[in-house]
């Protein structure tokens, strides 16, 4: 696999396409021959380029690792890049994957980090070029006559 694929990231992404497509199907269904068949056509084909991303907006709860589920949590650690605002936890971001591009797009009342806009367009334009993006959002805290509102 090395000389097929030189850089880590590479083979990475070829793992986690071989692990989680067509292949990893056939041999859940116990097809073991065209399993086989399809690894070598995609050790043979390389990575696909120009392939679409995917973007996935994730809830990060209250800031209790413990609360994630678990799809919550295997997304942030596939993730290529994370945006997450100023209501997720610490503990939360240290689950996300560690060479993943994280990028601050927090929001207060008046004050905003990038506009929405412009989130949206990070958004597009990391899946235009092939990446795993998520959108990991912090629980709202309503405040109301002094008392806390989740």
């Amino acid at each position: 696999m090395k000389a097929r694929f030189s850089s880590v990231n590479e083979r990475r992404v070829f793992w986690e396409e071989v692990l989680n497509g067509s292949v990893a199907e056939k041999v859940f269904a116990g097809r073991d021959d065209e399993a086989e068949a399809l690894l070598v056509a995609q050790i043979n084909e390389g990575l696909a380029k120009g392939k679409i991303g995917e973007v996935y907006l994730v809830g990060a709860g209250p800031g209790d690792p413990d609360l994630l589920t678990f799809k919550a949590l295997r997304l942030m650690q596939q993730a290529d890049v994370v945006l997450y605002d100023r209501l997720v936890s610490d503990a939360i971001l240290e689950l996300c994957r560690r060479d993943a591009d994280m990028i601050y797009v927090g929001k207060k009342r008046s004050e905003h980090a990038l506009p929405q806009e412009n989130i949206n367009q990070l958004l597009i334009d990391h899946a235009n070029a092939g990446r795993r993006v998520v959108r990991l959002k912090g629980e709202i805290r309503l405040f109301l006559a002094g008392v806390e509102k989740s």
